[in-house]
């Protein structure tokens, strides 16, 4: 008989955020009085983690105490160095939501067969959103939807953004800050012995295609090339020169339709290059404090970059260490075993690719997979055991 213990609690609260997550982009269309539903869920989650009473784990501990001392030292420099209270609650808010690692972690130890079911949140919310993506522009194309109308709407939630061309007018094809969930969603397909799953996997590919966006397809590749130098060496070399040929000949032809990128590029690079000119030995410990501005900006794409000169190298090390531990952990796992967390492995360094260009990260958006995977990947041996 089903029983609503504390584990199951824990469960349903974690399945309810996956679903959340992979789906509602940042969470503001889900907005109820003064917070969204994903506020809501996160103040219940850490509430119910100080309910938890057992030995907490040695690595969880060494995360969250490096957190905790880097936000307060990264608190007092803001307020040392004159920065605004709102800028520096800004920098705080997305970050805050690391402190759910215990209750991911122990929740998946406490029921290790939840892999599975948040597997299936991550597959059916990317096929969501695939058909979403597609069925929007489709019905666009066909006039059944008005561009104009639909345009209105989506850019006044903040959740949508659209690509002007080159000659002023503005792309149908449309990037909605959820669609990180069709990437991650593409590995879920990939790695399943489902005859149908290149079907899905096309289909989720051309609805990446569809947002305009370098940086997805960029990190799509760049994750397949990780796999073949991780996973087949000896097929490697020739498995990346054909993705080396197909992306000469494909790649110039797909970025003419984003008109010309050198604006973003070159303000990449400057912002690189002002965090590098502006880093001492203090500051590359300790950073300079949130609130910061970064080359008269508030925030930059790079989200390494980003927390490095906000925290310095003591804010970065909690992801370092989650990324060197799941690697770890994921090649710890016999090879025709591995199969079952490529998914989570594969999609923690698409996240981690696609960080380099956008601000994923260090937001809830990105940094939920992050904690979960890691969680699993800490895992893996209670998770094969329950198979």
């Amino acid at each position: 008989m089903y029983t609503l213990n504390k584990k199951n609690i824990f469960r349903l609260l974690l399945i309810v955020q996956a679903i959340e997550i992979s789906i509602m982009g940042s969470g503001r269309l889900l907005q109820f009085g003064p917070l969204t539903l994903r506020m809501y869920l996160f103040v219940i989650i850490i509430l119910f983690t100080f309910s938890v009473n057992t030995k907490i784990n040695k690595e969880i501990f060494l995360i969250i105490s490096l957190t905790l001392f880097s936000f307060c030292f990264s608190l007092a420099l803001g307020f040392l160095n004159g920065n605004k209270l709102s800028l520096i609650l800004t920098d705080i808010k997305p970050l805050l939501f690391i402190f759910e690692l215990p209750f991911i972690f122990y929740t998946v130890n406490g029921t290790p067969k939840i892999f599975k079911e948040l597997g299936s949140v991550f597959k059916m919310s990317g096929i969501l959103l695939t058909l979403l993506n597609i069925g929007i522009i489709f019905s666009i194309l066909i006039g059944f939807v008005s561009f104009t109308e639909f345009y209105s709407w989506a850019s006044a939630t903040g959740e949508f953004f659209f690509r002007p061309l080159e000659n002023k007018s503005i792309a149908i094809g449309f990037f909605y800050k959820g669609f990180i969930y069709i990437g991650i969603g593409l590995f879920f397909f990939l790695y399943t012995p489902d005859k149908k799953k290149y079907f899905f996997v096309s289909i989720m590919i051309i609805a990446l295609l569809f947002t305009l966006t370098r940086g997805f397809i960029l990190s799509l590749l760049l994750t397949y090339i990780a796999y073949y130098i991780l996973e087949k060496r000896k097929k490697a070399f020739f498995i990346i020169g054909i993705i080396a040929i197909i992306v000469y000949f494909s790649l110039n032809y797909y970025l003419s339709f984003l008109g010309n990128k050198e604006v973003s590029d070159n303000t990449r690079l400057l912002d690189t290059f002002y965090i590098l000119k502006n880093t001492n030995f203090f500051t590359f410990f300790f950073g300079h404090g949130f609130g910061s501005f970064i080359n008269n900006r508030v925030s930059v794409e790079n989200s390494f970059l980003e927390i490095f000169y906000i925290q310095g190298i003591l804010g970065v090390a909690p992801f370092f260490i989650m990324l060197y531990k799941s690697y770890k952990n994921y090649f710890k796992v016999k090879k025709n075993e591995r199969i079952i967390f490529s998914p989570f492995f594969y999609g923690i360094v698409f996240i981690s690719v696609l960080s380099l260009t956008n601000p994923f990260i260090n937001n809830p958006i990105g940094m939920f997979f992050v904690l979960i995977s890691y969680a699993i990947l800490s895992n893996n041996k209670p998770i094969l055991n329950s198979i």
